[in-house]
């Protein structure tokens, strides 16, 4: 599995929901209404692990 897919996949279970996407990022939103971009095509393993423990905090 991708990295990219590991995100969205994560971001998912956590109860998160794709609004929009351009090239370079994706906006997410939680049900509680909080609103993140996460990046598309993430490149080193810190950015990944920033983006899951964002995820985790705002879900």
């Amino acid at each position: 599995m991708t990295e990219s897919k590991r995100i969205r996949t994560i971001a998912v279970e956590l109860g998160w929901q794709l609004v929009r996407q351009n090239g370079k990022h994706e906006i997410w939103q939680s049900l509680s209404g909080n609103r993140i971009p996460l990046p598309s095509t993430p490149g080193k393993a810190r950015t990944i692990q920033n983006a899951i423990a964002q995820l985790k905090r705002l879900a």
